[in-house]
């Protein structure tokens, strides 16, 4: 049963960072330039799928950490806490790697559009990244 309660627990947060993050992503990737939005079903739907993906990789990561290394709850949590903590640090970082570029040959007052922003490939990215990273952790991590 605690099983079940830390799954749903923490699905239901990495569901609202994946939801939440996009906002504070698309305002980073514009920096000081206005943005415009051609297609808001690309920012309705978006959202919500990206919640979706993070409550997949958190399952996928959770069987694939459990099989490398069983924890405590306690440690278990931690260990989760620690990976939403990697996820989100390297969202920003790869979307700061990828906008510096592309802010820096727009001009002062263009409007930036929006619906061009590629989150499948950042976020993609930033999950199999910190996927990596985390499981090589997970095999030095203290079980005790």
């Amino acid at each position: 049963m605690i099983k079940a309660y830390f799954l749903v627990g923490f699905s239901f947060v990495f569901a609202l960072f994946g939801y939440f993050s996009l906002d504070l992503l698309v305002s980073q990737y514009l920096g000081d330039h206005r943005g415009a939005i051609a297609d808001l079903r690309a920012f309705i739907i978006l959202p919500v799928t990206l919640a979706v993906e993070y409550v997949i990789y958190f399952i996928v990561s959770y069987f694939l950490f459990d099989k490398v290394k069983r924890l405590s709850y306690k440690k278990e949590c931690n260990f989760q806490a620690l990976s939403l903590i990697v996820n989100a640090v390297l969202l920003f970082i790869f979307t700061a790697l990828y906008s510096r570029g592309f802010k820096e040959g727009i001009l002062g007052d263009a409007v930036m559009q929006v619906d061009n922003f590629p989150a499948a490939k950042i976020y993609l990215t930033t999950m199999a990244v910190s996927l990596v990273c985390l499981l090589g952790w997970r095999k030095i991590w203290r079980a005790d």
